[in-house]
């Protein structure tokens, strides 16, 4: 073969994958029609063919472990007076594609309709948190790591990417796509599905300002009147076992999710998840219904002039706020007597909406038991090289002290870590059992670390370091193996320096 032959095939070769990626590498202009999620392959084509700076920048935020971009969208007419940040991220699980479809779509519908983003709008969307998982179809990152459990010790790239990215945003709004599974084992084996195609939850752990969590809630029911009035079955995030006899409850009030982790930096922070039928022929069948129910959210946090002004207030006014009065360190979902619901799910065969009436739907959140604020926290210098990355993921400053000095402190004790899940009380695994100590004057060697508690967001540096905290990060192999043999945790209450 000559070599004229070879460079002709070549050509002819390029020429069909360049025809075929455009005949079927495009999305539908309308979302509507979308017959399947759209890859990472298409996400960084399509980024390049709406850049223009400005208006719409796409910047690389940082690298996955094999080494795709997190890209990072910034919308804003570039107009000094846009203050109403918002901050839309999705697939930090890779096998949750729908909102990750449903931001290309909003990026394209701006890009194509500049009006349809206000002028005091500052829009921010990083769209696929996990591009390896998302390539291999696959809910956890390349190392195997579930990212979504993974905001409290930051041990990912891609988790630290999102953090890094929430702190130079500071957004009013930071909303979390995922999608749960509608057509389950246990549901299907009862000849049931469930009935909503969307949920809704916002950053809810007891230490964060009342006022956010009262208005994240007020923000629930306004998407759910808005997505009523378009006949999307919705309702506030739940979990649990089947109804009626088993418990359900709203999200977890622990911080090693998205929700919880990004709402620690004092914004309104959610977590939205669309119902997917993962056990059907065909679980992109209904990709469509789910990218519009998220529009339809999306929407009302970009045109919400009636309210963001006051939400605005909310927010700096929480940022703004002293470090709490007390930490609370056992906390839980429960109801109060005589309390039922009605939870909705739908006859498979008949396609009929079935009302259940529970009394073990768990709807408010319950603290045990909370402690008195210290002045400080302090890590001995033999811990201080484990700590110190820790504290820098987050973010959080601290101190080395430079001689040896007197702190009154209060040490913590373990009196045990039980490992297993409590069937009684419904209580995860690997609660941390804890004892503090008396008051005593203690010599705090130099090279320890000071952690003072007037910096940004207070609420992170109890929650990350509080030593008598039930889930805390003693829970992780890493942290536990340091806990001394006679059980002190290795994080002192400071209550006065000398």
């Amino acid at each position: 073969m000559t070599m004229n032959k070879i460079h002709i095939q070549i050509f002819i070769f390029l020429f069909l994958t360049v025809i075929i990626r455009r005949t079927f590498g495009q999305i539908p202009t309308d979302y509507h029609d979308i017959q399947q999620p759209i890859d990472y392959q298409y996400l960084s084509e399509f980024l390049k063919t709406v850049d223009r700076p400005g208006f719409i920048e796409i910047t690389e935020a940082g690298k996955s472990i094999e080494g795709r971009s997190l890209f990072l969208v910034h919308l804003s007419h570039n107009n000094r007076k846009s203050n109403w940040k918002l901050f839309f991220y999705a697939q930090q699980h890779g096998n949750e594609p729908a909102g990750k479809d449903a931001l290309i779509y909003l990026i394209k519908k701006i890009a194509d309709d500049p009006d349809y983003l206000p002028k005091n709008v500052d829009l921010w969307i990083m769209p696929m948190v996990n591009p390896d998982g998302a390539e291999k179809k696959q809910r956890r990152n390349a190392n195997d790591a579930d990212l979504n459990r993974d905001h409290r010790l930051l041990t990912q790239p891609e988790t630290r990417i999102l953090h890094q990215t929430t702190r130079q945003i500071l957004p009013h709004v930071a909303l979390d796509c995922h999608e749960f599974t509608r057509d389950s084992k246990d549901y299907s084996d009862r000849g049931w599905e469930e009935w909503p195609l969307i949920m809704m939850d916002c950053a809810n752990n007891p230490i964060y300002p009342l006022k956010l969590y009262e208005t994240g809630m007020e923000w629930i029911g306004r998407i759910k009147l808005a997505l009523q009035k378009k006949d999307i079955n919705f309702t506030r995030y739940y979990v649990g076992d089947l109804p009626p006899e088993n418990e359900l409850r709203h999200s977890t009030l622990e911080v090693d999710d998205g929700r919880n982790g990004i709402g620690a930096y004092g914004g309104f922070s959610f977590i939205i998840e669309s119902g997917v039928y993962r056990n059907s022929a065909n679980p992109d069948a209904d990709l469509a219904k789910r990218i519009h129910a998220y529009l339809t959210i999306f929407d009302q946090f970009i045109h919400c002039d009636d309210r963001y002004k006051d939400d605005i207030e909310v927010v700096e006014n929480a940022r703004k706020s002293a470090k709490p009065d007390f930490i609370p360190i056992n906390y839980f979902w429960g109801t109060t007597p005589g309390t039922t619901h009605d939870v909705k799910v739908v006859d498979k065969e008949s396609g009929s909406i079935i009302y259940l009436k529970t009394a073990n739907f768990m709807n408010h959140r319950v603290v045990k038991n909370s402690i008195s604020v210290p002045k400080a926290y302090v890590i001995p210098s033999n811990y201080s090289e484990l700590f110190k990355p820790l504290l820098e993921r987050h973010a959080i400053e601290y101190y080395t002290i430079l001689d040896d000095q007197f702190f009154e402190v209060e040490e913590v004790k373990l009196i045990r870590i039980e490992p297993e899940f409590d069937e009684v009380y419904n209580r995860y695994a690997n609660r941390v059992i804890t004892n503090i100590q008396p008051l005593e004057q203690k010599i705090i060697p130099k090279g320890s670390l000071l952690i003072r508690f007037d910096q940004k967001f207070p609420w992170k540096v109890a929650l990350l370091l509080e030593p008598s905290m039930m889930y805390s990060i003693y829970t992780e192999k890493s942290f536990k193996e340091i806990i001394s043999n006679d059980g002190i945790m290795p994080v002192y209450r400071v209550i006065n320096s000398k």
